[in-house]
């Protein structure tokens, strides 16, 4: 074994830790050896408060570890960061690789002019680089198994950059991969355990697009393409009931605060169908319906309940208030442009509609790519700016001081309404990023993107804590009033089951 590095790191509580290595670790106590990690292999100990030193073997000149870290923002205790000699091990077929193609280029030069050399090197520095990832997909597969490493992600997402590998669909290990020149630049890091999948619900045969918890928690509702809206029971996992069918495609709903009522808009047709005009609030306890809100539109994207119970906002371009005792349109609150000023083509206005938890205020999200805020009490209005393509949700802290929003530029940012400034930006995805959800306390955000993921993020100081993956894309999530379930739903357009998954937040956060 060659001359080890050593770096300390500090652990403020306990920690169980799940490892895997490009190059042999141990970690130590007072002398004492706490738990080895070998080269591509896995390992699992508990890691005491302290400081404890890191022996990192593979020592090798310009490929030794750069740096030892603990990171307190995310669920990633230890970080082992740098060139790893056993960088070397995956490497080494490329450079064989390139100085065979290099040798192939000497004797194919003497029979071509200068122009083809030229190409031959272009293309033996391409060979190279396309060994280099052979050889990765090589180390992943085989000696890990692919069952632990998400290989793709080596090559299909930015090579030049760290790029995260999620391992178990996001449960059980994060790794990223970087590609430099031509040679692997591991950043491995050793992580807590993230967010248990509790409950995959099947019965849906259409994307899922909304979903909503019940105050109490104890039932899920869900609306899909499919036309249906469904109800589940969070204690068994079972669908309890289906609320009729729309001839059209399902695109909202909420429970109201007391949780007798559910609201559901329809979306999605351009031949008129009576359903696609209409706002239902059903009875949850018989499941029938109490009440039809006439819109006067064939797009209605986002209900939500005051927290009195009063109110119902619908989104149907405009934003539409609705009063609950008499069922008749109180007012409607305009300001967003129809236009999508990222294409300068005709859209759908606003997308995403909610109160805050005081009630005092509403948001309202849109195409036009700005955040419209009213004061429930005076109807002034704020816009905030700064997103680059089209806002597709907003969400409420539960102190109602903050406010997030996901865009189509593939940001969440998050604004304070004191000042109605932007407070930060939280970039992670990598497609369009379409719904939010704050947890009860207010220190989780969670985001559900068109990238197949959700992220749930650290309020206070912006890092992403963990992140969820699906088969397909994720279009709306929801927590759960207790604060321990988080639901993600998605699909696509085609006539496919759609996906609705429960995650076991507690398990993890």
């Amino acid at each position: 074994m060659n001359e080890s590095s050593q770096g300390v790191i500090t652990i403020r509580r306990p920690r169980r830790f799940v490892a895997a290595a490009l190059s042999d670790f141990i970690v130590r106590s007072d002398g004492q050896k706490i738990g080895r990690v070998e080269w591509g292999a896995r390992a699992d100990f508990t890691v005491a408060p302290g400081e404890h030193m890191v022996d990192v073997s593979m020592d090798w000149g310009w490929l030794r570890p750069q740096r030892v870290v603990v990171d307190p923002g995310t669920r990633t205790e230890l970080i082992i960061s740098g060139r790893s000699g056993a960088a070397w091990k995956i490497c080494l077929p490329a450079f064989f690789a390139i100085v065979i193609a290099i040798a192939f280029l000497a004797v194919l030069r003497q029979f071509t002019s200068f122009t083809d050399a030229n190409w031959l090197l272009r293309s033996a520095v391409g060979f190279g680089g396309f060994a280099v990832i052979c050889a990765g997909y090589w180390f992943v597969t085989r000696k890990l198994g692919s069952e632990y490493w998400d290989y793709w992600a080596a090559y299909t997402l930015e090579l030049a950059g760290a790029t995260t590998a999620n391992v178990e669909r996001g449960r059980r290990l994060a790794a990223w991969l970087g590609v430099a020149c031509l040679g692997l630049v591991p950043v491995w890091s050793l992580s807590a355990q993230e967010p248990k999948l509790r409950a995959t619900l099947q019965g849906h045969t259409n994307a899922v697009v909304s979903v909503a918890f019940s105050p109490d928690s104890k039932t899920l509702a869900s609306a899909s393409y499919d036309g249906t809206l469904k109800l589940w029971d969070m204690t068994t996992g079972k669908e309890r009931a289906t609320l009729g069918e729309y001839k059209g495609c399902l695109g909202c709903v909420a429970f109201s605060p007391d949780g007798k009522t559910l609201a559901s808009g329809a979306i999605g047709s351009p031949v008129p169908l009576p359903d696609l005009k209409q706002v239902k609030l059903w009875d949850v306890a018989t499941g029938k319906v109490r009440a039809t809100l006439e819109e006067d539109a064939y797009f209605v994207h986002s209900v939500a309940f005051s927290p009195d119970g009063k109110t119902l906002a619908s989104v149907n371009g405009d934003v539409t208030l609705w009063d609950l005792a008499t069922n008749k349109e109180r007012a409607t609150l305009q300001g967003h442009t129809e236009e999508d000023q990222t294409t300068s083509e005709p859209a759908y206005g606003v997308e995403s509609v909610v109160f805050s938890p005081d009630g005092k205020t509403l948001a309202a999200a849109s195409h036009d790519m700005t955040i419209k805020v009213w004061d429930a009490a005076t109807a002034k209005r704020s816009t905030l700016q700064g997103h680059t393509h089209a806002v597709y949700s907003v969400a409420f802290s539960s102190d109602s001081k903050t406010l997030a929003s996901a865009s189509g530029d593939k940001t969440v940012r998050l604004w304070d309404l004191a000042t109605n400034k932007e407070r930060a930006i939280l970039k992670g995805h990598t497609e369009s990023v379409v719904s939010v959800a704050f947890s009860p306390d207010g220190k989780i955000l969670a985001s559900a993107s068109h990238d197949k993921t959700v992220k749930l993020w650290d309020v206070a100081t912006g890092t992403e804590r963990a992140t969820l993956l699906g088969t397909e894309s994720v279009m709306f999530v929801a927590f759960s009033p207790d604060g321990r379930m988080l639901a993600s739903a998605g699909g696509t357009t085609a006539n496919a089951p759609g996906e609705l998954k429960v995650w076991d937040i507690a398990s993890g956060m």
